[in-house]
C-alpha cells in the first residue's frame, strides 16, 4: 500500500535536485518484494511526449506489515525533453510525479494494482 508521497520541495530550479519520498506498507502476512516505479509527466510540454516518462525504479523487500520509506532524487535532468529534432530541451512549466507498483493509469487499478501516489512539482 502506496501513502504519504511528499516532495522535499514543490519547485525546482535549474541544475537542482528535489526527494520525493513515499511510505510502502505490506498489508499482507507474507514477506514481498515489490518494484516501485517513479513516473514524470510534463504537463505543458511544447512538442508531444510520453504520458507516462519512467524515471526510477526501486526494488524493496518488505516483512509481514512491515513498512518502510522509499525515496527517489530528481534532478533537472529527469525533466527534459526531446524535440522533433533529437534535441534535449528543458522547459519550465509543471510536471506531475506518480509513484507506485505499475503503471498510473485507471486500467492498472482496474487489473488490481496499488494505487499510486501523485504530486506535483514545478520547473521555474
Amino acid at each position: 500500500e502506496y501513502s504519504d508521497l511528499k516532495l522535499s520541495s514543490n519547485t525546482i530550479r535549474k541544475g537542482g535536485e528535489v526527494k520525493a519520498s513515499i511510505s510502502l506498507k505490506n498489508t499482507g502476512s507474507f514477506d514481498v518484494d515489490e518494484i516501485v516505479q517513479l513516473y514524470i509527466t510534463d504537463q505543458e510540454a511544447s512538442v508531444r511526449v510520453p504520458l507516462f516518462d519512467l524515471k526510477g525504479i526501486q526494488r524493496v523487500s518488505l516483512k509481514a506489515e512491515e513498512t518502510q520509506q522509499v525515496t527517489f532524487s530528481i534532478s533537472t535532468e529527469m525533466l527534459q525533453l526531446i524535440d522533433e529534432a533529437g534535441n534535449s530541451k528543458l522547459e519550465k512549466g509543471e510536471f506531475t510525479i506518480s509513484v507506485g507498483g505499475s503503471l498510473p493509469t485507471k486500467r492498472s487499478l482496474e487489473l488490481g494494482a496499488s494505487a499510486f501516489e501523485i504530486a506535483t512539482l514545478t520547473f521555474k
